[in-house]
């Protein structure tokens, strides 16, 4: 698996997409309620390719960055411990509400690596789960 890739393989900031269809009450009810350690299941993408996994938040900041809300989560990681860290938000101006951006992620040394920055869409749903981590899946059929 070559889950260090972004989402579908593309940079969906570099490229011309559509929005999806999405309800920004029903994703912003779930978000500021996540916690670090809480889990999500989480459709992300844009109207022409969306992916599905289970996530785990690392963080849920307020007030940082210009954000009202910001949230860090990562989908399971590799044996190596590397993984993409995902983040998205709402109240920044320089982002739609629930935008999604990554970068590659170590779990093992917290480090991660902005030279691979790539936008990924938008949060389209959410909701709590119990499921085990997933891996984003490189190539989804649409």
């Amino acid at each position: 698996m070559k889950d260090h890739k972004p989402l579908n393989e593309v940079d969906f900031t570099a490229d011309e997409v559509s929005k999806p269809q999405r309800d920004i009450k029903a994703i912003t009810e779930t978000l500021i309620e996540a916690e670090t350690n809480d889990r999500i299941n989480a459709t992300i993408g844009v109207a022409e390719a969306d992916n599905n996994a289970t996530f785990v938040i690392l963080s849920h900041e307020q007030d940082v960055a210009d954000f009202d809300h910001r949230i860090s989560f990562i989908p399971k990681p590799r044996k190596d411990g590397w993984t993409r860290l995902y983040m998205t938000g709402i109240g920044n101006s320089d982002l739609d509400q629930w935008e999604v951006v990554s970068m590659p992620y170590n779990i093992n040394n917290k480090v991660s690596d902005m030279r691979d920055f790539a936008g990924n869409g938008w949060m389209i749903a959410c909701e709590f789960t119990d499921e085990n981590l997933t891996h984003v899946d490189q190539k989804p059929e649409k």
